[in-house]
């Protein structure tokens, strides 16, 4: 699907709201990223796969905003309107977690650790944007990471 959201066909049955989501910065911890030391976030392989992240409180609110809206039927992305690099991704989290992050994460290395998994989960790439929900007038309250990141406790 390269990220792109499907049409829902006329006539739908109303009620069954599918929602892709991304990574969602969280109360109380970091915000989920893979299986790495939890006092480092680090890029994963090349650093240049696309993460498409949420903030909880934006998907919550477009969960919301699609049940209110009758107009809203079919697949939308629950993901910000702006995707990180996996080394941009890191360094933001890095910065707000004051640990470092600049060095990646060897991509033989997580295919060694992981394998099949890693090659589907952690180095591919799918830049995924919620074209839909902004063109049906949603209003993303974090559409950028540092804010969404400075909105929630990090507890390290």
């Amino acid at each position: 699907m390269g990220g792109r959201e499907r049409q829902a066909p006329a006539g739908g049955p109303r009620g069954h709201l599918p929602l892709r989501d991304g990574d969602r910065p969280r109360r109380g911890g970091p915000p989920p990223v893979p299986p790495l030391p939890p006092r480092i976030r680090r890029p994963l392989g090349n650093g240049r796969q696309w993460v498409s992240w949420i903030a909880l409180d934006d998907a919550c609110g477009l969960v919301r905003f699609a049940l209110a809206h009758e107009r809203v039927a079919g697949l939308l992305n629950g993901v910000a309107p702006e995707p990180l690099r996996s080394r941009d991704f890191a360094r933001a989290v890095g910065r707000a977690l004051r640990r470092p992050s600049w060095l990646p994460a060897p991509a033989p290395l997580l295919s060694a650790a992981f394998g099949e998994m890693a090659r589907e989960l952690l180095l591919s790439s799918q830049r995924a944007v919620p074209e839909r929900a902004v063109q049906l007038g949603y209003r993303f309250a974090f559409p950028e990471l540092p804010a969404a990141l400075s909105s929630v406790t990090l507890e390290t």
